[in-house]
């Protein structure tokens, strides 16, 4: 008998599915966010943590705290676009938590300044139930963040 289970996505894919639907929400108009896409990939118990220096920094938890940042988060911004990934994962794709490090490029609305920073993550999932269950963004240089946003 052959096993046709379907095999469990990596951390990096879920965690790219998150992305792309980040990115079309900060990309939308106010009136046409729909969050929906975000909340697809996240647990109902989901946990943010953002640095307290940033002006959308704080704990959020589940999809109403998730819901809550992206508001705070996506008026300061045209555009997001992470790049050049590099990923740690000590089970080679098949563990929870990865590590990874990424250049971030942002288009600050209020400035028009581009934001090309250093920004490393953990973020753990849940790899069955293809959800993120908790994020740790950390940037490279917060008091450079704010000033490119005007705060």
């Amino acid at each position: 008998m052959t096993d046709t289970a379907r095999p469990f996505p990596t951390a990096l894919e879920i965690l790219n599915r998150f992305y792309a639907a980040e990115q079309l929400y900060t990309a939308s108009p106010p009136s046409e966010r729909d969050f929906s896409g975000m909340a697809a990939h996240l647990a109902p118990d989901a946990k943010l943590y953002q640095s307290p220096d940033l002006p959308f920094g704080g704990v959020f938890v589940g999809h109403e705290g998730y819901q809550q940042w992206a508001k705070a988060f996506a008026p300061y911004f045209d555009k997001l676009a992470p790049q050049d990934f590099a990923v740690f994962d000590e089970k080679g794709g098949d563990g929870g938590r990865i590590v990874l490090s990424t250049t971030v490029l942002m288009k600050v609305k209020k400035t028009g300044k581009q934001i090309r920073q250093l920004m490393v993550q953990v973020v753990e999932v849940d790899r069955e139930r293809e959800l993120i269950t908790e994020m740790r963004p950390l940037y490279w240089d917060v008091a450079a963040f704010n000033a490119a946003l005007g705060v």
